[in-house]
């Protein structure tokens, strides 16, 4: 059996054709219809002698009927800035040169914040060294004498720089220009003068603020004991703490101090016991010119329970002559005896043991601490 549109030959009971795929009917022995085309197969495989002409290129496709273009890409166009017009300063040249180029922020602006900042340091680093100079003088004193103002000293300092250099500083360069003029000879260039003379100085604040810091620490030696650098350290830092806050005790809430006169110098001595520590305080007081001696002990109970004073002590002697003393009562008496000379050997007993820490040879704990009236509220 052959096929009726290919003429390829079929096995039998094969009804598509497996060349062209057309269904034959084995009952149907009908011509194929008129103006059917047949397809041919083809015997060789065809040649493609130019592709070029057979396959064009396709510049466009269609998506639902309607043709896309590919759209040309957008170049990015930076835009350019305008240029910033240059700063013109305006004013007197020999002025301008002295300050440099920070003429137009110092000149404009009524508020300097490197001048809150830095304060003193920063007049001596616009070479303005007499009001640096006093200034950090100043500023040693007041935290040395009134500590406890140093804050708001150091805040209102602050803030004045901030409000008033500018103006002090303009006032400074004006009669510092007047005298370079003044003194320039004919036809030296006076602008050139007052550059070499302004502007400003980084290395004399560092130097001034390294002295100062050097002056201070000097200054605080006796208010912070060689005992810190003790291999007792921990212990003494207990001690002293201890002896500020009984002192204070004493000078504050007994009122025997304070009829016995002002405070001018206070020793605490510790008696270090098996079991616990025991402090015993000497005051020497100047009242009218006069110097009165007290003593004090804790007695072991607290610090809350501290006991002495002048008026204490003449009443134990008055107790001892009608009924006697308790042997602690009677111990305490004798140390209250002849007070000028302990106080003073207690005194030196202190000073060794600053020398002994200070030159490594502590071999014990400090038991002395020597205080004045500022040092027990530091």
């Amino acid at each position: 059996m052959v096929c009726k549109n290919c003429g390829n030959e079929l096995k039998e009971n094969e009804r598509f054709c497996t060349m062209c795929g057309t269904f034959n009917d084995p009952n149907d022995d009908d011509d194929i219809p008129v103006g059917v085309e047949t397809f041919q197969v083809p015997t060789e495989n065809p040649t493609i002698e130019n592709p070029e002409e057979e396959f064009p290129e396709i510049d466009e496709f269609k998506i639902g009927g309607k043709t896309k273009e590919e759209k040309p890409k957008k170049e990015k166009v930076k835009k350019e800035r305008p240029p910033k017009e240059e700063y013109v300063p305006v004013g007197d040249p020999n002025i301008i040169a002295y300050i440099g180029e920070d003429y137009r922020w110092i000149v404009d602006r009524p508020f300097n914040i490197y001048a809150l900042l830095l304060s003193f340091i920063y007049f001596l680093y616009r070479k303005m060294y007499l009001i640096g100079f006093l200034g950090l003088l100043l500023s040693g004193f007041v935290v040395k004498l009134f500590p406890i103002a140093t804050i708001p000293y150091i805040a209102l300092v602050m803030i004045g720089s901030g409000f008033l250099f500018n103006k002090i500083y303009l006032d400074t360069v004006e009669r510092k220009v007047n005298k370079i003029v003044q003194n320039a000879e004919p036809g030296e260039d006076v602008a050139e003068l007052c550059r070499k003379k302004g502007g400003v100085n980084v290395f004399t604040p560092f130097l001034f603020f390294f002295l100062f810091l050097i002056i201070m620490f000097l200054s605080y030696v006796r208010i912070m004991p060689f005992y810190r650098t003790s291999k007792y350290w921990s212990a003494n830092s207990d001690n002293l703490a201890n002896c500020k806050r009984m002192g204070r005790n004493v000078y504050e809430n007994l009122g025997e101090t304070v009829k016995n006169g002002e405070l001018e110098e206070l020793i605490c001595e510790i008696i270090i016991g098996t079991d616990k520590k025991h402090y015993n305080f000497y005051l020497k007081m100047v009242d009218n010119g006069q110097l009165r001696y007290l003593y004090y002990e804790d007695n072991g109970r607290g610090f809350e329970d501290l006991r002495g004073s002048t008026d204490f002590i003449e009443d134990l002697e008055k107790t001892k002559e009608k009924y006697g003393l308790a042997d602690s009562d009677q111990e305490f008496l004798d140390t209250s005896k002849d007070l000028p000379n302990k106080f003073d050997a207690l005194k030196d007993d202190a000073s060794y043991e600053d020398k002994a820490i200070l030159n490594g040879k502590d071999t014990k704990e400090k038991t002395h601490f020597r205080f004045n009236k500022d040092d027990l509220y530091r």
